[in-house]
């Protein structure tokens, strides 16, 4: 029988207050923590009575599934996957039978994401084959990444859902408050984290501490392991200025034990010696000292002694070196530009902005950027400081210069990324560029990174939660060029659908530049809408709130721009002889020659 627990006051009995640490009054606030719990109906019978009867008591509401007269029998499987997306988190309890509805119910959460927390009664009985396959493959497993924990009384099991409930709360505040307090991403994304940090508070008894530098440091790192599909084991500590865990990565045979820790400031050799130390009283295999930014050269100079051959310092960026190698592409962009040779003969292109009235979606004016402002290259990078914007469209006729300018900026990120990478400084984002005419017929952004990632540049990513975690993370610039190239092939509608699907890769710390054809829209009102995210006939596959958009128009080139285009191209003799000439200079014109 499953159950629909909204998580908001002490259970009574049990000394509930210790056991339950969550606040009774909060039941007055309207967004309130809901957990979804799925068993079997009749082994786990009397457990559920007795959770039933004391969440009544302390005004908790209970859903029982199957007792609720509303729900038809014919559609409750997807009656009860609609509460599974209702839910903050899932929590599975099994026995001795193996539930087909319970496991669709987990699994749904799980391609939702939704933190899962299992629980399995009695360690050693003897359960049905094909439950105890579904626990080793899919909950089990290290690289599963679910809470689990066997039990032998419903007393102790109500300690642990609480324990576990509390601490993800806690957790979360944590995450959230440190994310707020680090600034890195847009004031609508902050403004939805305190929005939840207010409901986290509300539904605690207890005061949630707040997350500081070091927290969100464990918060990306841990987002990182976690992509990768390593398990974390109960050893914790955290101190203001560090933090441990114990960390399991598969390997050949088994796993590897990794202790890991983490210093928001810099490495240096008291935190080595203290890696060391507590590698060696956990009995882990290894241990790696990671630092935000800054690992000293004292540090490094010890790790490479032989008493420390088992210890290893890393920058946050070197130790995702070591999981996600880009070489291969680098060079592949780099060998691009050169045959183009854009590095030398890109010429400097200007952009228009109209700036839209929000209540009347009319134009009330615009802004050029052009040699007195920097070029769109300045208003792109103001833009990639500003976290308040995350997509950008770049428009422009045939031939004023798109797939020049996206090669040239990534060109010029390239040249940033390298010198910080060997400085040793906090590298800016890497820029990949995803030219769409070679992904027109990909259905999905999963297949067109698919391709992008494994077989096109063959980098050795271990899925694509990788990329994804990497995104959020703001270790990307995303630049998608040629939109017209995969909108032309399809309908309008399908046209929008692509649009949205690419816009999925817009979340919270992305970054992503798109460009395309002016004249493939019937109307620049239709274009704008779209490019805008206004034109939202199709937004199933996005999730969370709408990603702040924007759009740019390239302006035609002028005869400064002009002259420096054929003169790259032609001696400055015939250059001047077709400056002069009105009727050669329109034809230039009409060609846009870049």
């Amino acid at each position: 029988m499953r159950f629909f627990l909204m998580v908001l006051a002490p259970f009574v009995n049990y000394n509930m207050d210790a056991i339950f640490p969550f606040c009774a009054e909060a039941a007055q606030y309207p967004s309130r923590i809901k957990v979804f719990v799925s068993s079997k109906t009749v082994e786990l019978r009397d457990m559920r009575e007795m959770l039933g009867q004391h969440l009544d008591e302390r005004g908790i509401d209970t859903w029982i599934y199957e007792s609720n007269s509303v729900i038809h029998p014919d559609n409750s499987q997807t009656a009860s996957l609609s509460e599974v997306d209702a839910a903050d988190l899932f929590i599975g309890l099994f026995w001795k039978k193996y539930n087909d509805v319970t496991v669709q119910e987990f699994r749904h959460a799980r391609r939702l994401k939704k933190p899962c927390f299992i629980y399995v009664q009695d360690q050693n009985t003897k359960r049905e084959q094909e439950l105890e396959n579904f626990l080793a493959a899919e909950v089990l497993d290290v690289a599963a990444g679910v809470t689990s924990v066997y039990f032998d009384k419903e007393s102790l099991l109500l300690e642990q859902v609480a324990d576990d409930i509390y601490n993800w709360l806690r957790q979360r505040h944590i995450d959230a408050t440190s994310v707020i307090q680090m600034a890195r991403v847009s004031q609508d994304e902050i403004s939805r984290l305190q929005t939840e940090v207010k409901r986290f508070q509300d539904a605690s008894r207890q005061k949630l501490p707040r997350g500081t530098k070091t927290d969100y440091l464990a918060h990306q790192l841990k987002g990182w392991f976690q992509s990768l599909g390593y398990r974390f084991e109960s050893y914790e500590v955290y101190d203001p200025t560090y933090f441990e865990w114990i960390v399991n990565i598969p390997a050949r045979r088994g796993y590897d034990r990794v202790l890991v820790r983490g210093i928001s400031g810099e490495a240096g050799l008291r935190q080595l010696s203290a890696l060391r130390n507590s590698t060696q009283q956990n009995k882990a295999d290894e241990g790696w000292l990671v630092a935000s930014r800054r690992v000293s050269q004292a540090a490094r100079d010890a790790a490479n002694n032989k008493e420390n051959q088992d210890v290893f310092c890393y920058t946050l960026d070197e130790l995702i070196d070591e999981f996600a190698n880009f070489n291969g592409y680098l060079e592949w962009l780099e060998t691009k530009i050169k045959e183009q040779k854009i590095d030398t003969m890109y010429v400097p292109l200007a952009a228009k902005k109209d700036e839209i009235d929000p209540e009347t979606k009319r134009q009330i004016g615009h802004s050029i950027y052009d040699e007195n402002n920097g070029w769109i290259e300045g208003y792109i990078d103001r833009w990639l400081d500003d976290p308040s914007k995350e997509h950008i469209s770049i428009l422009g006729e045939f031939g004023t210069g798109k797939t020049w300018f996206a090669l040239h900026y990534a060109w010029l990120s390239l040249q940033k990324y390298k010198v910080a990478k060997e400085k040793g400084v906090q590298r800016p984002r890497l820029p990949l560029v995803i030219p769409l005419r070679d992904y027109a017929k990909a259905v999905s952004v999963e297949s067109l990174f698919s391709e992008f990632f494994f077989r096109k540049h063959e980098i050795p990513l271990s899925g694509y939660s990788v990329f994804e975690q990497l995104n959020r993370m703001g270790k990307f610039l995303l630049i998608f060029d040629g939109f017209d190239e995969m909108a032309t092939r399809v309908d309008r509608q399908k046209m929008i659908d692509n649009f949205w699907e690419l816009a999925r890769v817009v979340v919270p710390g992305s970054k992503a530049i798109l460009t395309c054809r002016t004249e493939h829209f019937p109307t620049s009102i239709e274009g704008r809408s779209l490019l805008n995210a206004e034109l939202k006939a199709s937004t199933a596959n996005l999730s969370g709130d709408p990603p702040q958009f924007e759009v740019l128009e390239l302006e035609k080139f002028n005869n400064k721009q002009i002259y420096q285009v054929l003169l790259n191209r032609t001696p400055h003799s015939t250059v001047l002889k077709v400056m002069e000439n009105p009727q050669l200079l329109d034809l230039v014109r009409l060609f846009r020659l870049r």
